[in-house]
């Protein structure tokens, strides 16, 4: 089963702080070793998701009930290469947050495929957020699979499917957070 979209989107679902971490928990539980794929992608995994309160929607209705309303809401028609059916992939803007569901036909589950987050109104239950510096990511996370000057870019692989964090920078600090979730 793939937890990383369920349990990030229980973070949204459920944070509403406005609470920075202090710098005293910015040091990770155990520094990864590069070379230990799993540890690291554990590492960054714990580092993001840990002590997440897990409480999934089930429907694009039950996640706008517990978010409120979004700003906007865009939708297009997709084919599930699976089925033929059409499903419908859905982005819902929030302050600061910007959600993209896809959502199947069938049962009207929706899953998470990409998540992006520009403000601490959400905050995660990490020590990573809006506002800290490159040294903090790097000294929580370690060292990013692919980096430029203004983006850092951690891969964790969950049951073949390749999931991502980004976070982009601005005068060395984080200005947005974001995931990616395969799906098949």
């Amino acid at each position: 089963m793939r937890v990383w979209p369920l349990i990030l989107l229980s973070f949204v679902i459920a944070g509403c702080s406005s609470e920075k971490p202090s710098e005293s928990s910015l040091e990770p539980a155990a520094t990864p070793a590069q070379g230990d794929t799993a540890s690291f992608q554990s590492a960054i995994d714990d580092a993001i998701f840990a002590s997440l309160p897990f409480n999934r929607p089930q429907t694009l209705e039950d996640l706008q009930e517990r978010l409120g309303k979004p700003l906007s809401i865009k939708t297009v028609q997709v084919v599930n290469r699976h089925t033929f059916e059409k499903d419908a992939m859905h982005q819902l803007i929030y302050p600061d947050l910007t959600l993209d569901l896809y959502e199947t036909t069938g049962n009207r589950e929706v899953t998470l495929v990409d998540v992006q987050v520009t403000g601490n109104q959400w905050t995660l239950p990490s020590r990573i957020q809006i506002g800290r510096t490159r040294e903090d990511v790097l000294r929580v996370l370690g060292k990013p699979a692919r980096e430029s000057a203004s983006e850092w870019t951690y891969d964790a692989v969950e049951g073949g499917y390749m999931n991502t964090v980004s976070f982009k920078f601005e005068d060395d600090k984080v200005v947005s957070m974001s995931w990616h979730f395969d799906i098949d």
